[in-house]
């Protein structure tokens, strides 16, 4: 899997949680 691709889908993942 593309670590940059991985590194996105996880700051969205955190924003949706804080959000």
């Amino acid at each position: 899997m593309n670590s940059v691709f991985f590194g996105i889908l996880l700051k969205v993942f955190l924003a949706y949680l804080q959000s």
